[in-house]
């Protein structure tokens, strides 16, 4: 087997069990391939072809404004996947942008060659169902917040659902996610070590 596509295997059954033979379809379907710290595996203005799964390492997404600001949308940590979904599902040139934050490792699969599989495995496109509804599910969530919750909330939000990830990427980087400046977040953080 490839390295990182037991992992894969992994998650995928925890989510909903394949049969063997799709997992060995997928398995013949993926490239491993590594990313150095701000390698991208998508940039924004690019046609994009493939999906990925990530078995090691850190991804942020984010779009890039014309006067150059960044704004971070989310974190793919192992056991995700990523994709610049939009662009592939209408075909349309790609807009946010996807890069390594750390050393990083991901499973490539070829999107139309991976989407076609579901004819022959409905269970695999039950799953992709899944992960797609629990995405959406946390995007919404994350939305709202950032319309209806402080940016202590926010943060303390993204403390619990990333542990660890704090030490492991700049502070900038979390205050983008959060929607605040970086000073806002150093503010923050002193209330919160001062309490």
């Amino acid at each position: 087997m490839k390295a990182g596509f037991p992992f894969l295997k992994e998650v995928f059954n925890s989510i909903n069990t394949l049969p063997e033979v799709c997992s060995v379809e997928l398995r013949n379907l993926a490239i491993e391939h590594e990313y150095a710290k701000f390698d991208y595996f998508a940039e924004a203005g690019e046609q994009v072809y493939s999906i990925g799964f990530v078995t090691e390492g850190l991804f942020r997404a984010f779009y890039r404004s014309s006067g150059g600001d960044e704004y971070n949308k989310t974190f793919f940590m192992p056991g995700s996947f990523i994709a610049p979904l939009t662009a592939l599902v209408r075909g349309k040139q790609n807009q946010i942008n996807l890069q390594a934050l750390i050393p990083s490792r991901l499973l490539i699969f070829p999107y139309d060659q991976f989407t076609r599989l579901y004819d022959r495995y409905p269970e695999l496109e039950r799953l992709v169902r899944i992960v797609i509804q629990q995405e959406w599910a946390k995007k919404e969530e994350r939305e709202i917040a950032l319309v209806t919750q402080t940016a202590r909330s926010r943060y303390e939000t993204f403390l619990a659902d990333h542990p660890g990830l704090e030490e492991e990427i700049p502070q900038y980087h979390i205050a983008s996610y959060l929607g605040v400046t970086p000073i806002h977040l150093s503010r923050i953080r002193a209330e919160m070590a001062g309490r």
